[in-house]
């Protein structure tokens, strides 16, 4: 299924790959799961954001006017779909964001305000489908470093927050301190002087290194560090 329609892609164009996907067998919880999955492949392995975004983007359409359709009948299913529909706009939004420095994924404006709308989304379904404190950190992280990308950086300064919040309500200590940790870099990025800020973050990434896990989270606000930081230069 998924190699068929990066078939249609690489022969055709996007338009093809939509409507091979649609029109396949299957319930609509698997269509919108192809929508996912080939989301996720055009990123990660063929390194074609655009086509990425082409796909996540008419998956989430595509998924949203399914579970419409189904409430009624099948409320089950149409929450389902509704979930894959958050984790494509999550991914879209994670995908887009230039602070993770990717090699080989070339960020452009428009790409910054496709991701901002999917973080926005993101978070809204999450609310809807009344997720767990763990999934809306990480949608609120999400937001805030779509904002901060957008130079809105009070907004990623609360989101951040917000973040950090859940993940502490959820007893997850790693992304608690990731998401404090961009709290202070939104911070910083507002005045590059804040000394308490720049105390606070390094105490953080102290912490977060003692943590299983933790050196990851670190070297992210490291690297959002460097890119947003070389940006105000």
């Amino acid at each position: 299924m998924i190699e068929e329609a990066l078939d249609n892609i690489k022969d055709q164009d996007s338009y093809a790959a939509i409507e091979y996907l649609i029109t396949d067998e299957g319930d609509e919880r698997k269509k919108v799961n192809g929508f996912n999955v080939l989301t996720n492949q055009l990123y990660w392995e063929e390194k074609d954001l655009d086509a990425s975004i082409a796909m996540g983007r008419a998956g989430i359409q595509y998924g949203i006017m399914a579970a419409l359709q189904l409430e009624q009948d099948n409320p089950k299913l149409a929450h389902n779909i509704r979930t894959t529909c958050r984790a494509i706009a999550i991914n879209l939004a994670s995908f887009t964001w230039k602070g993770w420095d990717e090699v080989g994924i070339d960020i452009e404006p428009s790409h910054c305000l496709i991701g901002l709308d999917a973080a926005k989304a993101a978070l809204r379904l999450s609310e809807e489908l009344d997720e767990n404190d763990l999934l809306r950190s990480r949608c609120h992280w999400t937001l805030g470093a779509q904002w901060l990308s957008a130079g809105e950086l009070e907004k990623a300064r609360d989101a951040f927050l917000t973040a950090s919040n859940h993940a502490k309500a959820a007893n997850e200590p790693g992304e608690t301190l990731l998401s404090l940790g961009f709290h202070f870099l939104a911070r910083l990025l507002v005045n590059p002087n804040d000394a308490d800020a720049l105390e606070k973050m390094n105490k953080v990434k102290k912490k977060l290194k003692d943590i299983k896990g933790g050196r990851a989270f670190a070297f992210q606000i490291d690297t959002a560090e460097y890119v947003f930081q070389e940006a105000n230069v």
